[in-house]
C-alpha cells in the first residue's frame, strides 16, 4: 500500500504524478472497497455494530439527498442517539464519521474513503522511547508508518474488503496520471450497495418504523445512488489516499 499524506486531493494528484512519471511502467490503483464507506457508516450507527476494534467517537456529519441538500453536524456530541437514528431513517446518510482504533489512533471516515484528522492517542506511544532531532522525526514516522499499516486493512476489511474486479466482470481501474481525471479517486463500490451493510439497513429501518409505516426506508435508496454517482463524479473529500502499487 501508498498513503498519500495529502490537504487536498489535487496536492495528491501532483504526488502520484510524479511518481509515475518518475518510474515509468509503475501501475497503481485506487484501492476500492466491496461496501459504500456511507451505507457502512450508517449501519454502525443504526445499530451501534463496529467492525471489531473499531469504535464510534463523537463527531458525525449526516446529509439529506433531496434538492436542498440538509446536513446536520454533530461535534463532542454522543451518536447513540434515537435522534441520529431518525436523521438516518428520513434519508440522511453519513458523510463523515469520527472513529477510533484499537484505543490506538483517532480518525475521521468519509463516504469518498478518505481518512482525515488522523491523531495518536496515549496507548500507541506505550513503551515508545523519548528522542529529539532527527531521531524524533524517525520514530514520528516509524510509529506512523507501523499504526497506519495496521489501521488501513482492518478499516478495508470491515468496508467488506477490496472490490473483487475479476468476480464483477472487469478490470481495476488505473490511477490516471492526469489530474484532470479527479472524480476517479473516490471508492468505487458498484451499481448498488451491496451485502451486510445494506442487509442491515433494511433490517434496522423495519424495527425503527414499525410503529410508523407511512416512512418509507429511504435512505437506502440514497445510499444505492449515491453509491455509484461518487465512484464516477463526485470529487472526494481531501486526506490521506490510499493506493495499491
Amino acid at each position: 500500500l501508498l498513503f498519500v499524506d495529502a490537504g487536498s486531493s489535487s496536492r495528491a494528484d501532483e504526488v502520484i504524478t510524479l511518481l509515475i512519471q518518475a518510474s515509468p511502467g509503475l501501475s497503481l490503483q485506487l484501492v476500492q472497497t466491496a461496501e459504500s464507506p456511507a451505507a457502512c457508516m450508517a449501519a454502525w450507527l443504526m445499530d451501534g455494530v463496529t467492525p471489531e476494534g473499531f469504535q464510534i467517537e463523537r463527531e458525525c456529519e449526516p446529509k439529506g439527498s433531496d434538492e436542498q441538500k440538509p446536513v446536520v453536524r454533530y461535534a463532542r456530541h454522543p451518536l447513540d442517539i434515537d435522534e441520529v437514528r431518525a436523521h438516518l431513517t428520513s434519508g440522511k446518510m453519513p458523510t463523515r464519521l469520527a472513529l477510533s482504533w484499537k484505543d490506538r489512533v483517532a480518525f475521521t471516515l468519509t463516504e469518498g474513503f478518505a481518512i482525515k484528522k488522523i491523531s495518536f492517542l496515549d496507548l500507541a506511544f506505550e513503551g515508545k522511547p523519548e528522542a529529539s532531532g532527527d531521531e524524533a522525526f524517525d520514530a514520528d514516522l516509524a510509529l506512523a508508518t507501523g499504526e497506519l499499516s495496521g489501521l488501513i486493512p482492518a478499516l478495508i476489511e470491515g468496508l467488506g474488503g477490496e472490490h473483487d474486479f475479476a468476480a464483477a466482470g472487469g478490470a481495476a481501474p488505473a490511477l490516471p496520471c492526469s489530474c484532470s481525471h479527479r472524480s476517479s479517486r473516490t471508492a468505487e463500490t458498484g451499481s448498488a450497495v451491496p451485502s451486510s451493510c445494506a442487509n442491515r439497513l433494511t433490517r434496522n429501518s423495519s424495527t425503527s418504523q414499525r410503529n410508523s409505516p407511512a416512512r418509507p426506508p429511504s435512505f437506502l435508496t440514497a445510499a444505492t445512488n449515491g453509491a455509484s454517482s461518487a465512484a464516477r463524479a463526485a470529487p472526494p473529500s481531501p486526506g490521506p489516499i490510499a493506493t495499491r502499487s
